[in-house]
């Protein structure tokens, strides 16, 4: 009777420890999945932020210009203005 409740209580330590380690790891699991959502949803509203300028902009750039501006990025491509904006934010958001 004595070495059965010795291999019980041996048993319940060694199951004890195992359910530890299983909850310590799905805490460090949910952390860093917290962390990385976190990180993600700032970089997201920085690109909102920043999509939102570069249009304000062109809408701005197109208003003085009377539409001329656009009619002639049509033929040339993209400005070298607008290039030189997407890639600062490019290199911002990196």
């Amino acid at each position: 009777e004595w070495d059965a409740v010795i291999l019980e209580t041996y048993t319940l330590k060694k199951h004890l420890f195992d359910v530890r380690q299983e909850l310590a790891y799905a805490l460090y699991q949910k952390d860093a999945a917290s962390r990385v959502i976190a990180r993600l949803i700032k970089e997201r509203d920085q690109a909102r932020a920043a999509l939102s300028d570069v249009q304000s902009n062109m809408a701005a750039a197109v208003g003085k210009s009377g539409g001329t501006a656009m009619e002639e990025e049509d033929d040339a491509g993209i400005s070298q203005a607008i290039i030189q904006k997407m890639v600062k934010t490019q290199k911002k958001l990196s």
